[in-house]
């Protein structure tokens, strides 16, 4: 299992999207997750480990598909090796995780701060010039849902694009709460709200999942400032790895990473790359085909509809 993204299978995910109505089981200590699709469904399950004994799990056996998303190169070479021996389709699709991250190794915090760009430092000085605020909540963290939801559906609005209900958040919290795994960083300034991100740990990893901004004394650079003592506080607490999860980045010729200047997530790659972390690309998000003629009908049906999106 891949550390960087081992809370995916942990018995308080398993927790959480059993709150929210998601069945689930375990094959090998993973969690894979049942998506129903008109008169059928599929199983799907994150940074999977695909070993050379891996066989489609009894419970998964009667799906149209399974959508996997292994961990490692090995894992997909024996994904697809598994396919081959037993002529299933394993068919590309979109992934369901990020495939590329930027991942911050905390040795300590003269080194931590020497990796990042320099206008990342200096916009953590903007802030503490600014005197941001900065609250870290690490335990009564539902306390602060509220917040969080004002601030993600504002942003959410501004920049146009879905979240998921206001219940999923709130289960995800309260489930992962339980087992000390959620924490969340506020910035404020004149007691307004500037920046909220939402960190999960497990093991030696902490993970940025989500974060919501406000239009308000944008100036500030409060976000890097947040970020900076989320980072001091996992560094305090044996973390040594800051997951960023996600990022669409490219290699230039002297191979260093930059944001695809037109890609929709330019702005978010480019703060990310600031932290000055290492790039992790993951293999892909695959369907492994079990019902050939259901999952075509279900893939023509998909792509209609997202062509009748596209001209809304």
């Amino acid at each position: 299992m891949d550390q960087l993204s081992a809370f995916l299978h942990t018995p308080a995910w398993e927790r959480f999207q059993r709150a929210i109505d998601a069945p689930v089981q375990r094959y090998a200590d993973e969690l894979y997750i049942q998506h129903s699709i008109p008169r059928g469904h599929y199983w799907q399950s994150s940074r999977c480990a695909i070993s050379t004994k891996w066989e489609i799990p009894d419970f998964a056996k009667q799906a149209w598909f399974l959508r996997l998303d292994p961990d490692m190169q090995t894992s997909s070479e024996n994904l697809e090796k598994y396919a081959k021996d037993h002529s299933l389709p394993l068919l590309s699709t979109t992934a369901f995780q990020p495939r590329q991250t930027s991942v911050v190794t905390l040795d300590d915090e003269e080194t931590v701060l020497s990796r990042m760009k320099a206008k990342f430092r200096y916009n953590m000085r903007v802030a503490e010039k600014h005197e941001v605020i900065i609250e870290l909540h690490h335990t009564n963290v539902l306390e602060q849902y509220p917040r969080f939801w004002k601030l993600l559906s504002e942003t959410a609005e501004r920049q146009n694009f879905r979240t998921h209900g206001k219940a999923y958040y709130e289960s995800m919290i309260r489930e992962l709460e339980k087992d000390g795994m959620v924490h969340m960083g506020i910035s404020t300034i004149d007691g307004e709200d500037l920046a909220i991100i939402l960190v999960i740990t497990c093991g030696n990893v902490a993970t940025y999942l989500h974060s919501a901004s406000s239009l308000v004394r944008r100036e500030t650079k409060s976000l890097n400032l947040l970020h900076w003592n989320m980072i001091k506080w996992a560094m305090e607490n044996g973390i040594t790895l800051y997951d960023l999860w996600g990022t669409h980045a490219v290699q230039d010729e002297n191979g260093e990473w930059n944001e695809i200047k037109d890609h929709a997530s330019a702005g978010t790659t480019y703060f990310k790359l600031g932290f000055g972390g290492t790039i992790h690309e993951y293999p892909g998000t695959y369907d492994l085909v079990l019902r050939k003629i259901p999952y075509t009908l279900y893939t023509k049906v998909r792509a209609i509809r997202s062509r009748k999106r596209a001209f809304q």
